[in-house]
């Protein structure tokens, strides 16, 4: 019971503390007797009979905007402040991600045991046909990539899909616990508008298994 009294005081105190406006707008309406609820860069909260509305400073005589321009100010800085330690945040978290790729891109690819050899004759070697088609790594590695058209059709797209489009990995390594990451590497890829070159390409899958992972973040180099 002593509780809910003191909450109660504290609220009717609140109430008779709040700051109360009297104007009228540059359309002519009339406003009586209005609590101020919040100030804001782009005008004042009110509080009326009929409800909450808003007003711009569009709409206030010229008093009312110098009044409150210092409040204003504030909380636009305060806003401002907000964004500006987010964006920092979100450089920050694009930092380590940045350095983890090139903490992958320096680890040695996994070496493969040697292949036995065999101690029987071999016949002569079998000619390949002058018309069989050219393996698909080949065509990817003898193309001209454009990095913006390159980079949309890695972006999103399922292992599967990429293999097939560039051939075989040159390396495959884990991302963390974030899933698989593959390069290619001796491509040549330009980018159109500043004429810069790429032979390396890094694609960072999800967690999801099998050949439905897909390209998560797509990295040039």
């Amino acid at each position: 019971m002593r509780i809910l009294v003191i909450i109660l005081l504290a609220f009717i105190c609140n109430r008779a503390s709040a700051e109360t406006l009297t104007v009228t707008t540059t359309d002519g309406e009339s406003i009586k007797d209005a609590e101020i609820s919040r100030v804001t860069p782009d005008g004042l909260t009110i509080v009326t009979p009929e409800g909450i509305r808003k007003l711009k400073w569009s709409s206030l005589p010229p008093e009312f905007k110098a009044k409150y321009a210092a409040a204003a100010s504030e909380q636009g800085n305060a806003e401002l402040d907000r964004l500006r330690a987010r964006v920092a945040a979100l450089e920050q978290e694009n930092g380590h991600l940045r350095s983890q790729i090139e903490n992958l891109r320096g680890q040695t690819a996994t070496p493969q045991a040697p292949t036995a050899v065999s101690s029987e004759p071999r016949g002569p070697a079998t000619p390949s046909p002058a018309n069989s088609p050219e393996p698909e790594q080949h065509k990817a590695y003898s193309k001209e990539w454009d990095r913006t058209a390159l980079a949309s059709k890695l972006d999103g797209g399922t292992q599967s899909a990429i293999k097939a489009l560039l051939g075989p990995p040159t390396r495959v390594s884990a991302y963390s616990d974030e899933g698989d990451v593959w390069l290619w590497d001796g491509l040549t890829i330009i980018d159109r508008k500043s004429g810069a070159r790429f032979s390396e390409v890094t694609v960072v899958f999800d967690k999801e298994d099998g050949r439905n992972a897909r390209g998560g973040l797509v990295n040039f180099r």
